[in-house]
């Protein structure tokens, strides 16, 4: 008590007290500025609900890309907005995971990693401004090949009907002449 208590002062303890609980209470209140990091957030989101979000944030973006890349980014967009429907009957499995890891954190952190370079790094003719459309249009292929996947049942089950509808009217003469 003497060492530590007695030459503060009591009333300086009385101040002191209070202030610092009232510090530590508005510190854990108090907001870092920083917007929340893509993944947070994302794993409630409906497969569908995150494709949108992620269509309009990469729109938002738009503006801050470089012209060359525009392309690759208004393929991303097309392909995110004819998904959504088929997202949504997507099951749990390993399509959904990689849809989800795909559109909810590995677009947006390609996108918020090309526009954190200095802008010299950015500008045209460089080796990232030359990249970055690549990407873009790697994740634009890849999301291809998901919509490709979500909508193989339906091809197939057109097909079988396509076929059904030949082999059973298409050689039938009697309708022919109608």
């Amino acid at each position: 008590w003497s060492l530590f208590v007695d030459p503060v002062g009591f009333v300086t303890l009385l101040v002191a007290v209070p202030t610092i609980c009232l510090v530590a209470l508005v510190s854990l209140f108090w907001s870092a500025g920083r917007p929340p990091a893509p993944e947070a957030g994302t794993a409630e989101l409906p497969l569908d609900g995150l494709a949108v979000r992620v269509e309009e944030g990469l729109i938002d973006r738009c503006p801050e890309l470089p012209g060359h890349a525009l392309p690759a980014a208004d393929a991303i967009v097309a392909r995110l907005s004819e998904l959504q429907p088929h997202l949504a009957r997507l099951d749990d499995d390993l399509t959904a995971r990689n849809a989800r890891r795909l559109i909810g954190k590995h677009l947006p952190k390609l996108v918020d990693s090309y526009l954190e370079l200095p802008e010299s790094l950015r500008e045209p003719g460089s080796e990232a401004s030359r990249r970055f459309p690549e990407s873009l249009r790697i994740v634009a292929d890849e999301l291809d090949h998901l919509l490709d996947r979500c909508c193989r049942d339906k091809a197939i089950g057109f097909e079988t009907q396509r076929r059904f509808i030949e082999s059973r009217y298409g050689e039938d003469e009697s309708l022919r002449r109608e």
